[in-house]
């Protein structure tokens, strides 16, 4: 009777324990499972890009010492970061007038600046300037529509390209068209500043074949309608994906025109914008307050 009760029980035990690893087996499937989705889901929410923004800083350097510690903070995350500014940044305070605009550029060249774009004001020290201005900041200025009497180049590069983890990122200037009127005709003498939208179109034809993401960088602003505004050209030229603008002033929290984002980050580093561009060129905008706003213009 003994040797039955022990085979009975042998028995059930041996059918518990394959039901019992059966389900094991099945939980840890789950777990792993799970497991492989989180880390699937992080690393396709990780950008391919992040790109910090700035824009008329009119010399306020006071608050590049927040863009230096948020480029160290992405930095340190990964190494595709890219600083980026669209203009009216080395004239402005006495300090920086007196040196013709030398001391900002060092602070550029001190946090990394990749590329700008050439603002108004940033000719008002002669354009000539403006190219040593370059140099010294190490950052490309980029105005692809700035071209001498004869039609030659001004500026280096109309464009640059970049690569971000098999991503071919380029990156386009547009200076304001209408900048003759306002700088001293002194300062623009032997150059001219071509329709912006036309230089566009033509730029963007050229980087077609080069880049899978174009950014342009401008200075021709958001408010002022009819006259050639980044909003407009964002509609003229949907192939490109995002303008990061400059010259009027004004902030918003990367506006789609489009497929186009659109972002305009105010003036005097009183914030920094942030955008993240991921491997399907979707976007995401993020504002970093930085100082209290002026009440002047």
């Amino acid at each position: 009777l003994w040797s039955y009760v022990k085979l009975t029980l042998y028995k059930i035990l041996k059918k518990g324990m394959i039901h019992m690893k059966k389900r094991l087996f099945a939980l840890l499937l789950c777990i792993f499972y799970a497991a492989g989705l989180s880390a699937f889901a992080a690393e396709e929410k990780a950008p391919v890009l992040t790109i910090i923004h700035t824009t008329d800083v009119h010399s306020r350097v006071d608050g590049y010492a927040a863009v230096a510690a948020l480029a160290d903070k992405y930095r340190a995350e990964s190494e595709n970061v890219l600083v980026l500014d669209s203009g009216d940044t080395f004239h402005g305070l006495p300090f920086a007038n007196l040196e013709k605009g030398k001391a900002v550029a060092e602070v550029m060249k001190e946090i990394g600046y990749d590329a700008m774009t050439a603002g108004n004001h940033d000719f008002n020290f002669g354009w000539q300037r403006l190219k040593e201005l370059e140099t010294l900041s190490g950052a490309s200025v980029l105005a692809a529509n700035v071209v001498t009497d004869e039609g030659g180049k001004v500026f280096e590069n109309d464009y640059i390209v970049r690569e971000f983890d098999g991503m071919k990122v380029g990156i386009f200037g547009l200076a304001n068209d209408d900048t003759p009127s306002q700088t001293a005709p002194a300062n623009v003498m032997g150059i001219r500043f071509e329709d912006d939208i036309e230089t566009a179109e033509k730029v963007v034809a050229e980087l077609d074949s080069k880049a899978d993401f174009i950014i342009a960088l401008t200075h021709v602003g958001s408010l002022d309608v009819g006259n050639g505004t980044s909003l407009e050209l964002a509609e003229a030229i949907p192939e490109i994906n995002l303008i990061l603008d400059g010259h009027t002033h004004n902030e918003n929290n990367g506006e789609m025109a489009g497929n186009t984002m659109v972002v305009a980050d105010g003036r005097y580093l009183e914030s920094i914008g942030v955008v993240k561009v991921y491997a399907d060129k979707t976007m995401e905008f993020e504002r970093v307050p930085v100082t209290e706003k002026s009440e002047t213009s």
